[in-house]
């Protein structure tokens, strides 16, 4: 008798169970492979697109830097331009007597180009024999005949620019929390700046910036490279009024000696008659 054996199906059967378990294992493995390629791959782009992101940043960064730079290049030779023109107003009206007005005006004129419009420069002068008092010297068009005088306590900005030798700058805030003497509340102001001479003691000179486009420290760079014109036009308007008084006395000098000549000859010649 021969015997029959029935094979088990071809699943069953060890080789291609075998087979089938290789297979699985290597797509396991290759799967594997795949998800740690893509976790590296994405770990990567995080990496690089953080880099890219810092490299942005960086190159923003430096960009504005250089944009500031050149900013602020620009700005300091439009201020060095304007301060040759000033010093070229300052040589013709030198032997002027309004050399004071006219440095005043040309201070003016090119610190509103500089984007800062002045309302008023003054000077604020100690008084002579008064510690408690300053004299207020309005200059340019505004220019009064006498200086007013006004208590030192009530401009503590003057004082402190007096005592420290330093500029102070007095915001809007503080002027619009109470009434500045010698200032009408109708008078447009956003800033106020007190130059001290070289000499504090001497006296400041007091700006009413009414508007600005330029930040405080830089409208305060400006009146300081501004303001010892006005002090040299100060002095030269002091220097020319004493030289027109000692001209005038010595006028009257020789008018009072020429008429005594003139009585003496007459004199004398009727002695002689």
């Amino acid at each position: 008798h021969s015997l029959l054996r029935v094979l088990p199906p071809v699943w069953l059967q060890p080789w291609f169970i075998g087979s089938a378990a290789l297979l699985l294992a290597i797509a396991i493995v290759q799967t594997g492979r795949v998800i740690h390629r893509g976790r590296k791959l994405t770990q990567a782009n995080r990496e690089l697109e953080s880099r890219v992101n810092e490299r942005t940043a960086d190159l923003m960064a430096a960009n504005a830097q250089l944009s500031g730079a050149k900013e602020l290049l620009q700005d300091t030779l439009r201020r060095e331009e304007a301060l040759g023109r000033i010093r070229d107003r300052a040589i013709a009206a030198f032997g002027s007597p309004s050399v004071l007005n006219a440095l005043t005006e040309a201070c003016k004129e090119e610190m509103t180009g500089l984007g800062i419009l002045v309302n008023a420069i003054s000077l604020q002068l100690p008084a002579a024999g008064k510690p408690g008092e300053l004299l207020s010297m309005g200059l340019g068009e505004a220019m009064a005949p006498q200086p007013q005088a006004r208590p030192l306590d009530d401009c503590p900005w003057v004082r402190e620019a007096w005592e420290t030798g330093n500029p102070v700058l007095l915001p809007q805030e503080q002027i619009n929390a109470r009434p500045l003497a010698g200032i009408e509340e109708s008078t447009p102001i956003q800033m106020i700046l007190e130059i001290p001479f070289k000499d504090a003691r001497d006296g400041s000179v007091e700006i009413l910036i009414a508007e600005h486009r330029a930040s405080g420290e830089q409208a305060m760079k400006t009146a300081e490279m501004f303001a010892p014109f006005i002090v040299l036009g100060l002095h030269r308007h002091r220097d020319l009024a004493a030289q027109r008084q000692t001209e005038e006395e010595l006028s009257r000098e020789r008018e009072h000696l020429e008429a005594r000549v003139t009585e003496r000859t007459s004199e004398l010649a009727e002695r002689v008659a």
